[in-house]
Formats: structure tokens, sequence, C-alpha cells
């Protein structure tokens, strides 16, 4: 049976860890729980890591998304900030609490900064207008303008 992708994601989330708490965590600290955690989930799924049917390359991978060359899109976070800002319209106060991500990195990423300015927005139903193509165009061009999703 090939290795579970869900196997990866639990040690990932264990590792996000002290990275979400609200304390903060010493640095030596935290990397005396990522190795343990890491030594206990090799140890663990060690049987299932060594059967043939385990994809190596992959799990590796896994692992170590940062190493990945094609997941680089050449984004630059200021840009990404100020472009989401735009797109959900939001206030000095919502785009300051965005910015939280690059100063308080316990309370979460630009994703979760993200999830928490738009829970701030007012819920405002509207009728369904269909965006024009040459709208969706310049913005796509303002977030990816060399065009590597083509």
């Amino acid at each position: 049976m090939p290795f579970k992708f869900a196997y990866l994601c639990d040690l990932l989330q264990t590792l996000e860890y002290p990275y979400i708490r609200d304390k903060v965590i010493i640095e030596s600290r935290v990397k005396e729980y990522t190795q343990k955690e890491i030594v206990s989930w090799l140890k663990r799924y060690r049987k299932s890591l060594d059967e043939f049917a385990t994809d190596d390359a992959a799990v590796m991978m896994m692992l170590r998304p940062e190493e990945w060359k094609d997941r680089d899109f050449g984004l630059d976070t200021d840009g990404l900030e100020h472009l989401l800002a735009r797109a959900l319209a939001l206030t000095r106060a919502q785009y300051a609490e965005l910015r939280k991500w690059r100063t308080e990195a316990h309370n979460g990423d630009l994703g979760v900064c993200v999830e928490r300015a738009m829970g701030t927005l007012e819920r405002v139903s509207r009728k369904y207008i269909s965006p024009h193509y040459p709208s969706l165009k310049s913005t796509y061009d303002g977030f990816c303008p060399q065009g590597i999703f083509v």
C-alpha cells in the first residue's frame, strides 16, 4: 500500500504547532521539539516508508516544500498583500490586521491573517455581478506579470 499523504499532513501540522501558539517559544526549544517530533514520526511510519510502493522522492519533496523549484512563482509578499487588500476592499484597520503576519509570526502566516481580516468584513448581500474579462485580465497581470500560470 502506498504511503498516505495524511501521514505527512499530520507531521506538518505537528511541526506547525510552536509557530501558532499564543505564547512565543524560544528558538532552541522549537528546534528540540521539531527534532523530537520528526524522530518519533519516522519511527512510527518506518515500516510504511520502507515499503516498495512508497515513492521516496515524493515523500522527501513533501517534507521539504521550500526546496521545490517549480513552486517559486516569483510573487513578492508586499505586492500580494497590497493586491489582496485592494481586491477585498479592506479598510486601514483591516489592512493593519492583514500585515500582522510579518510581526506576529506566532499568530499565523499570511493565509491565516487574510482569513482573520476577511472575518471582519461587513456581511453585505449583493446581487451577483459577473466580472468583465478586462478587469480579470488586469488583476491577473498585476498578480503574475511574468505569465507563469499560462
